[in-house]
């Protein structure tokens, strides 16, 4: 078996199952491998700093308040068919502050 487990972000900052989950995968632990995923919300569109959180964690998932749920893998955020215009806009700005992040510069000598 292989399920996906979202955990949920209580009013003092920290991660729990829901309980349905929870004894769920007490009962099933020896016979299931868990993918936890942290899904990141963050509260206005910052693109470098979504650009660190995308490059740091390479594969998942996070939320911009007002704008919705966006899903990054191998350093990218991708872009979907369902996405509007300011959606696309805002993952090609991501994804170009990324590859900024990401480049190395070659110095020959100091």
């Amino acid at each position: 078996y292989h399920i996906d487990v979202r955990l949920i972000k209580d009013n003092n900052n920290n991660y729990k199952f829901c309980a349905t989950c929870a004894s769920y995968l007490q009962l099933m632990k020896h016979f299931i491998r868990i993918d936890i995923t942290i899904m990141r919300e963050f509260k206005k569109y910052a693109p470098r700093q979504i650009a660190k959180y995308v490059l740091a964690f390479f594969k998942g998932q996070f939320v911009i308040e007002g704008k919705g749920v966006f899903e990054f893998s191998n350093g990218k955020v991708l872009v979907s068919v369902k996405m509007d215009e300011d959606a696309i806009k805002m993952c090609k700005e991501i994804n170009d502050q990324a590859s900024l992040m990401s480049k190395r510069v070659i110095v020959d000598s100091y």
